[in-house]
């Protein structure tokens, strides 16, 4: 029944395995020096994800999304809404962790 969720699970796992092995690859070879900040802005998007993770699973705890046989119209909407809430949850709370968005945008 689960089992989209768990190769999903892998998928990801894996990974973040590889993206692991290459940072420390690069960074014994000496072909990347992190530079200062970057282990701030991990914990901003760590954090950020942990409170979206939280918002995802109240939301699904609290809509029984099998309940809407014959009205696709109110389960869209309701998807709608969910979805909304998770972006509006996650950059809100890198917003309020001092991550500032704008220097993500090119100009």
């Amino acid at each position: 029944y689960f089992a989209h969720a768990g190769l999903a699970l892998a998928i990801g796992i894996g990974a973040m395995v590889n993206a692991l092995l290459l940072l420390v690859g690069l960074i014994r070879r000496g072909a990347y020096t992190p530079t200062p900040g970057w282990g701030r802005f991990g914990l901003q998007v760590v954090a950020a994800s942990a409170l979206l993770a939280v918002f995802l699973m109240a939301v699904t705890t609290q809509v029984n999304w099998l309940d809407f046989d014959g009205r696709a119209l109110s389960r869209v909407g309701l998807l709608t809404l969910s979805i909304l809430g998770a972006v509006l949850v996650y950059f809100v709370s890198l917003l309020l962790s001092g991550l500032n968005l704008r220097q993500f945008v090119r100009k």
